[in-house]
């Protein structure tokens, strides 16, 4: 059965164009004209359509009998109300017309992992992360919007307003935001130093007034390899190597003469690949009163190699104080130490 309508705005009622709209569990998928209509097939009365747009909290409608769904998509205002860090401070992400992308702790922590550059790896656009050796530990490289020289083409990174040579230093669980500026007027106060883009890393720090609050987090893995090459045994490599000498018109290999007499012989692959552990610790703790807060963080990471077991162990142990004291409203005092 088929399906229309139209895509709206709630605020002045305006057309949405290129709004989606897709039968939901499916790969059905249409999109509005510019004037703000669209028609979908649906299977049955049962389907449910998903109705989004950029800047829009998504709706969901069931079609039951209705040949005709128009709809009135609300603004994300919490979206656009989220203070980004900027290089010239806090500022409204509705206010942003730069190139900025943002991550915050729980997207940073959702997933295992060993450094902390490896947290932008597929959460945003423009923005390449690659491993340079498959060994724990190894450096990362990082490419916003390309290679811009061909000398050195990292980012700068500044941690809480300091510049910084990387950031594999931190525990990614100490991090409360990170911002990466990769267009020119979003670096600009950075001059010729952000011209291969600029990460901002907001590390976590105590409220005012907070009450104490004690958090800690582990996990233990294993990993070992996803897939092995298929290989074949002994003897049906010597049986395979008996047979291209034949039709070449030789005699067998008098070492393999007699394939079942060589049995499985020895899997490299066994021989060299083995399941490896991963351990993390990590602990923290924030208060705050009415003129000082306080946060402090340790951890401790283990990861094994798969090939080669201790030998290409990594093992890290972070330390970091945050402390602010404040003397009124024209004097604030702050310390940040970290250790690794």
């Amino acid at each position: 059965m088929d399906v229309t309508g139209s895509v709206l705005s709630s605020d002045d009622n305006s057309p949405l164009p290129s709004a989606t709209i897709y039968e939901k569990g499916t790969a059905n998928t249409s999109i509005t004209d510019v004037n703000g209509t669209y028609k979908i097939s649906v299977e049955n009365s049962q389907a449910v359509l998903v109705f989004s747009f950029v800047g829009y909290v998504e709706q969901e409608f069931t079609v039951g009998v209705k040949s005709s769904i128009n709809v009135s998509l609300n603004p994300n205002v919490r979206d656009l109300d989220q203070a980004i860090v900027m290089g010239y401070g806090n500022q409204k992400r509705s206010k942003i017309s730069g190139s900025v992308s943002t991550l915050d702790s729980k997207e940073i922590t959702s997933i295992p992992i060993l450094r902390t550059e490896q947290a932008l790896q597929g959460r945003s656009a423009g923005v390449q992360v690659t491993q340079n050796s498959g060994q724990p530990g190894s450096a990362q490289s990082i490419r916003i919007r390309g290679t811009g020289s061909i000398n050195n083409s990292e980012p700068l990174f500044v941690v809480d307003g300091i510049p910084s040579f990387g950031i594999d230093y931190l525990n990614p669980a100490d991090i409360e935001s990170m911002t990466i500026l990769k267009d020119a007027a979003s670096a600009a106060i950075y001059g010729a130093r952000g011209g291969n883009g600029v990460v901002l890393v907001t590390t976590k720090k105590g409220a005012v007034n907070q009450p104490a609050q004690i958090t800690y987090d582990t996990y233990y893995g294993m990993q070992e390899p996803w897939k092995k090459v298929a290989l074949l045994n002994a003897e049906q490599y010597a049986i395979i190597m008996n047979e291209s000498r034949a039709s070449a018109g030789l005699n067998p290999d008098p070492a393999l003469s007699n394939p079942s007499l060589l049995g499985e012989g020895t899997d490299w692959q066994d021989a060299i690949f083995q399941r490896a552990p991963m351990i993390s610790h990590s602990f923290s703790f924030s208060r705050g009163t009415e003129n000082s807060s306080t946060a402090l963080g340790a951890s401790y990471f283990l990861q094994d190699g798969i090939v080669g077991g201790e030998k290409g162990r990594f093992e890290r142990y972070t330390f970091r104080v945050n402390t602010t004291q404040s003397g009124g409203k024209k004097f604030r005092l702050g310390q940040n130490i970290n250790y690794t």
